[in-house]
């Protein structure tokens, strides 16, 4: 069965499922809900699939209740499709990756937003928990620094012991030569009151 996108009312009876495929006869199945809420997530990608008044398509292919659509020409794969999807779904985190594969499509200021929120959340994670003095700058933490020369555990240990008993906590410890195994820089940091 296949419909001419110059019906007005074409959009009132779509109730089926969404088949895409690619070059290598890969496809993935999406149902009508999920394609619904994908639509509303997309500037362009409904049109590019079913049309528009003003942008009219080749006659869509149905077969048993199921577009099918082919995403050859549009040089990507069904799993990527599949990631951009997911991620529209929040089944999966959003990446610079996933919003590239959209692009084929028309974006997503969805996505665009979203990724945009999650890095405003991580950079003010990163502010309001610095991992070294030189990240921490609104003066959040006092830092304490102790440099282990030889492969004492008791001097380790001590050192460890009578920072927590101060109140700061090992944030790091890290190698000063690569190629050597000492000396370590233990880094410790307590929050200022």
């Amino acid at each position: 069965m296949s419909k001419n996108m110059g019906d007005t009312n074409f959009k009132d009876e779509t109730n089926f499922a969404y088949e895409f495929n690619d070059f290598f006869n890969e496809k993935i199945i999406m149902s009508c809900s999920q394609m619904e809420i994908i639509f509303e997530r997309t500037e362009i990608l409904e049109y590019l699939i079913l049309g528009h008044p003003q942008f009219q398509k080749e006659q869509l292919v149905i077969v048993n209740g199921i577009l099918k659509w082919n995403i050859e020409k549009y040089g990507l794969r069904v799993k990527s499709l599949k990631m951009w999807f997911m991620a529209i779904l929040n089944i999966i985190p959003v990446t610079e990756t996933v919003l590239e594969i959209g692009f084929t499509f028309g974006g997503s200021k969805y996505l665009d937003d979203k990724l945009l929120e999650e890095k405003k959340e991580m950079l003010q994670n990163h502010v309001d928990n610095p991992k070294t003095l030189t990240e921490d700058d609104n003066n959040t933490f006092s830092w304490k620094s102790y440099l282990i020369a030889r492969p004492l555990q008791d001097e380790i240990n001590l050192a460890i012991d009578t920072y927590q008993n101060d109140g700061y906590n090992l944030i790091s410890s890290s190698k000063i030569n690569e190629t050597t195994a000492y000396p370590i820089l233990l880094s410790f940091r307590k929050r200022n009151s």
